[in-house]
């Protein structure tokens, strides 16, 4: 998170809404995304403010990850959606140690992205003979 990118100090650590690489036009946020968003940046201000801390450090620590997880889950919850938790204390929005108890971890993250093509589409005919070598028929 650099000062280019974000100069006013205000991108939560944790990215709610959905993002494009151009290949598609994403799906806008929903009202409670944006009370999710809303109640986190107001999380984070409160967190900032008590600590007497620089915002933008705050946000790259496990402090500003708990701030905003904690601040999604709130809202989703009073919003009545159920599903996946974020059950973090709130003690974590201010605590370095409550924060990495629950947040800090040695997992591997593998990112999977996928694609959703018509297998019969124009571009499979634009494609080279050797495009599909090796690839099940389909």
């Amino acid at each position: 998170m650099t000062a280019r990118h974000d100069p006013a100090g205000r991108r939560l650590p944790i990215k709610l809404d959905a993002t494009s690489n151009g290949e598609y036009e994403p799906v806008p946020l929903t009202a409670i995304g944006h009370a999710a968003r809303a109640a986190a940046q107001t999380s984070v201000d409160g967190a900032v403010r008590k600590l007497g801390v620089p915002r933008r450090r705050y946000l790259i620590s496990l402090l500003g990850a708990a701030a905003s997880l904690s601040a999604f889950d709130r809202t989703f919850a009073a919003n009545g959606k159920r599903g996946g938790r974020y059950v973090v204390p709130e003690d974590a929005r201010f605590e370095s140690a409550a924060a990495q108890s629950r947040l800090a971890g040695d997992e591997f993250i593998f990112d999977v992205q996928l694609h959703h093509v018509d297998p019969q589409g124009a571009w499979r005919k634009r494609a080279s003979p050797s495009a599909f070598r090796g690839m099940p028929k389909a």
